[in-house]
């Protein structure tokens, strides 16, 4: 079961690092945080 939150990070980091712009491959924690839907 702790592979599950993994892979949901891992997705999420795909996602932000595709949406985000190149200029600023790094999103603040809050708004990975709603990204993640945590």
């Amino acid at each position: 079961m702790s592979e599950a939150p993994l892979g949901t990070i891992e997705g999420g980091k795909m996602k932000a690092s595709a949406i985000s712009p190149p200029h600023h491959p790094r999103l603040p924690r809050p708004y990975l945080s709603l990204l993640l839907g945590t």
